[in-house]
């Protein structure tokens, strides 16, 4: 999968600044680096069988995740937030409405504040 393979993954892919893949060296040192945020839901990271990936730059957080808003399959492809010192943070999620409790109120959803998505690639690479 290249640049343009990726960007194909999402209905606006505007916001993506830069991709860089990474070989199974460098995604296992990015693995190794996982600190999970104090909001993350499941502080395990989900094994990698295949180690490729992309990193996806953005400009902000808020362009990241409006870019994986509009992810077109949100089964087979995993996305993963990383800080701006490349550390991995936690399982990115596409936004869906908030949920409620039984009184209406929202009840608090993983909110990350990065600029970076690492797509885990699996055999797409």
């Amino acid at each position: 999968m290249d640049d343009r393979g990726i960007k194909e993954l999402f209905a606006k892919d505007a916001r993506i600044l830069n991709i860089e893949f990474k070989n199974e060296k460098e995604v296992k040192e990015i693995i190794a680096s996982y600190r999970p945020g104090p909001e993350e839901v499941d502080p395990q990271l989900p094994p990698m069988t295949v180690y490729r990936a992309a990193i996806l730059n953005f400009a902000s957080n808020s362009g990241a995740r409006k870019t994986l808003e509009t992810l077109k399959d949100q089964v087979t492809y995993q996305f993963y937030w990383m800080n701006v010192d490349r550390i991995l943070v936690g399982k990115a999620i596409p936004y869906k409405k908030p949920q409620r409790d039984e009184f209406g109120n929202v009840i608090p959803r993983n909110q990350v504040a990065n600029s970076q998505l690492l797509l885990d690639l699996g055999s797409q690479f």
